[in-house]
């Protein structure tokens, strides 16, 4: 989770929200909404604010999980094993709300701050937002995803615990990423032939 190579393929993700426009950028929520011009200053303050951010939401979230993993520890030293997997469960449901509602409002931010700024155009269909974010992606990570789903499914499905509780989340999970993925892969193919 903390290697640069993850980070900077999500400050990308982050970036890829301003597309270059002359000498300057035009910003798209989420590569959807309408653009708005910003200069390459602006842009260049907004991808480093969200990377120093983003480091420090990870780091938080870490620490939240350490101290929770301890609490439990200190609180359930006799507990048994439903007892511990319940509260297992308790401390990731906090920590990923405690991730997401910061992530969006540091996701967010430009759209916050350029909220009173024109737009110079017109929102993207999904179609062409799909389009935009397939052609964003590299080819290695789509693969790399799509094993990625491949393998949580895979590793979840054998064995009578399959069907039940967790397991059958994660495959769910597993089973949809890779579906998507393929999809995608079978897209950016589809984009890259010529038309006929």
């Amino acid at each position: 989770m903390f290697r640069n190579a993850h980070f900077e393929r999500v400050q990308k993700m982050f970036a890829d929200q301003f597309e270059p426009e002359g000498a300057d950028y035009l910003y798209r929520k989420s590569m959807r909404s309408a653009p708005i011009r910003v200069t390459a200053a602006e842009r260049d303050a907004f991808v480093a604010k969200f990377a120093t951010d983003q480091r420090r939401l990870m780091w938080a979230i870490v620490a939240l999980v350490v101290i929770g993993v301890a609490i439990q520890v200190m609180l359930l030293p006799s507990a048994n094993k439903q007892e511990r997997d319940y509260s297992a469960y308790a401390v990731v449901a906090v920590a990923i709300v405690a991730f997401v509602i910061p992530w969006r409002l540091i996701w967010n931010a430009p759209a916050r701050a350029l909220e009173r700024r024109p737009t110079i155009g017109n929102e993207r269909s999904r179609a062409e937002t799909s389009q935009a974010m397939i052609s964003k992606m590299s080819w290695g990570q789509l693969l790399a995803i799509t094993i990625g789903a491949g393998l949580a499914w895979w590793s979840f499905a054998p064995g009578d615990e399959a069907w039940r509780g967790w397991h059958l989340i994660w495959m769910a999970i597993g089973m949809v990423l890779f579906g998507g993925m393929a999809l995608r892969a079978w897209q950016k193919w589809k984009m890259g032939q010529p038309n006929q």
